[in-house]
Formats: C-alpha cells, sequence, structure tokens
C-alpha cells in the first residue's frame, strides 16, 4: 500500500499551539547543523563482525556500540561543535562565544571529552566539563545531544543495511543504547508497536504491554494519558519507575499517513510538559561503551 508521507518540514509547525516561533526556528536551526555534518560523514569508520555474532550479541542484550570500537572524527566534531555554538548564541542561549576564546588544541579536547562522556552516558563526566567551561547543565546535555547526532545517524545507517534488527527484544537502541524518544502503534500491522531512537533516528520493534524502561509488566502499572489536542497523540507511563514516553497511534488517522519521526517528536512538546507536571521523568540510559578511538577525519569520506 502507498502511504501518504506527513509533510516533513519542520517549517509547517509555525503557528501551532504551545509552540513558539523561536522554537520552531531554533529547531530548524539544529536539524540544518545535523543534514550538513551527516553529509560530511560519508563512509563512517565502522568495522562490524559476521551477522552470526551480531546476533549473539542482540541475544544477550547488548547493542552494537558495547561490542564494535566507535570512531570520533575530531575535525568534524570540532567544526560541528562551533556551528551549534553559533546557532545556540544566535538564538540567545548562549552570550559567550567559547569557540573565539578556546585555544585549538583546547577545543579539541573539550569536545573528545564531551563526545566520549554523551556517547557513554557519563553524566557525570558531562557535567564537569559544563563546569570547567562553564555552561549551564541543561545547556550543555543538549548542546552534547546535538554534537554527536550526526555521527550516530551515519553510524546506524550504515549499519542497518546488513543487519537486521527483527530479533532484537530490548526497551533501548540496538546501535547506540541510546532509551526510545518515541513510539508508534502501526496501522498496517494491527498495532504493532514500535520504538524510535532519537539519536540514531531508527526504530525497532517492541512488546505492547511492557515499559521499555524497566520491563515492567504489570498491567495496572502501565497507563497512558490523552489530551484534547490531536488524537492520534498519547503519553505511555509507568507508575513502577516513573517514565514515560510520547506515542503516535497511526490507527486515529482517518487517512493512510506515515510518521516523521522528528518532526513528531518537536510538535509533541505539550505532551512532554503534560507528563511532567504529572510527575513522569525521561529515563537515564545506564549502556557503558568500553571503547571509543578518536580516528583521523580522512577515515570518514
Amino acid at each position: 500500500m502507498n502511504k501518504r508521507k506527513i509533510d516533513n518540514t519542520l517549517s509547517s509547525l509555525y503557528g501551532q499551539d504551545g509552540l513558539s516561533d523561536s522554537f520552531i526556528s531554533f529547531q530548524i536551526d539544529l536539524l540544518e547543523i545535523s543534514k550538513k555534518y551527516i553529509k560530511k560523514i560519508k563512509s563512517p569508520a565502522l568495522v562490524l563482525p559476521d551477522k552470526e555474532l551480531i546476533q549473539q550479541h542482540f541475544e544477550n542484550g547488548s547493542p552494537i556500540i558495547t561490542f564494535v570500537p566507535i570512531s570520533l572524527p575530531q575535525d568534524i566534531l570540532v567544526s560541528c561543535w562551533k556551528d551549534l555554538i553559533k546557532v545556540f548564541q544566535s538564538h540567545q542561549i548562549l552570550s559567550t562565544d567559547f569557540s573565539s576564546k578556546t585555544k585549538t588544541n583546547s577545543q579539541a579536547k573539550l569536545v573528545i571529552g564531551i563526545s566520549k562522556a554523551v556517547t557513554s552516558f557519563d553524566n557525570d563526566a558531562l557535567q564537569k566539563l559544563a563546569k570547567s567551561v562553564p555552561m549551564e547543565s541543561s545547556t550543555m546535555t543538549l548542546i552534547s545531544r546535538e554534537l554527536v547526532k550526526p555521527i550516530f545517524h551515519s553510524l546506524a545507517d550504515h549499519a542497518k543495511k546488513s543487519i537486521s534488527f527483527e530479533n532484537w527484544t530490548e526497551g533501548y537502541c540496538p546501535i547506540c543504547g541510546n532509551l526510545p524518544n518515541f513510539a508508534r502503534f502501526s496501522k498496517e500491522e494491527e498495532g504493532k508497536r514500535y520504538l524510535w531512537c532519537e539519536r540514531c533516528e531508527i526504530e525497532w520493534g517492541f512488546q505492547r504491554v511492557c515499559c521499555p524502561f524497566c520491563k515492567n509488566t504489570d498491567h495496572a502499572k502501565l497507563k497512558f494519558l490523552t489530551t484534547n489536542h490531536r488524537e492520534e497523540l498519547r503519553i505511555d507511563v509507568c507508575e513502577n519507575c516513573k517514565g514515560y514516553i510520547k506515542t503516535f497511534d497511526e490507527r486515529k488517522l482517518e487517512e493512510e499517513g506515515e510518521i516523521i519521526y522528528f518532526k513528531e517528536n518537536v510538535a509533541s512538546l505539550f505532551l512532554d510538559m503534560v507528563a511532567e507536571e504529572k510527575g513522569y521523568t525521561i529515563q537515564i540510559p545506564t549502556i557503558q561503551k568500553t571503547e571509543i578511538i578518536i580516528d583521523s577525519d580522512e577515515n570518514f569520506h
């Protein structure tokens, strides 16, 4: 069946209730940076083991990042960092030009340290780096997430060409170990549930009645919240871990459509606010990366 893709441009969100024009403009600028550096990383230095070994790791719940060395292209990351700083400044999130005040060697060391910390979900190390800049903790969290997005998008795009995720049953990303940012119920597959990783921009199938964060399967502790805005959107919550995930239910659409995750994630900011007001929180990943290599950029072209 041919599907009509839902408009995938963030600019179509201007004027939507609950979203300021400045917020949308900021998200558009971040998306443009991500696209720019994804193009620069044409062939990531990722050497995958044979499929049988990968499946063995998957059966043990080990995402690719835990058993395949991940190379970080230093020059590309530093360039991306500079572009991100400019965007954060132009939207008045940052007031200091960190790039111009930091020596080249020190800047490279800082950016690689940030990349390593966010890649391995080492929040303590990330916050220490934030203090050393100095930078607000929340700003560092956001900018570090955007910094590594092009790397993981490219890695995932490369990996999914030869790897099947059909046997992956965990609630975290099979590529990077990140927890899902969004979920959907498929209209064509009778409500099959999929989870989506914002960092890698991939989805994988998951149990319908199960919390992806703590694996709670107790019906009484698994609920969902709705609002008066957009019937197809809801918040799935877990009373066991107090985690939540925004969910798009394709079955609620009158026309055939295909979700554009990155757009819906931005458009549904009001759901995050509702969840937080109710006492639910975004959960923190616990996967630890064991080996990260700093490579010369020629390996990424």
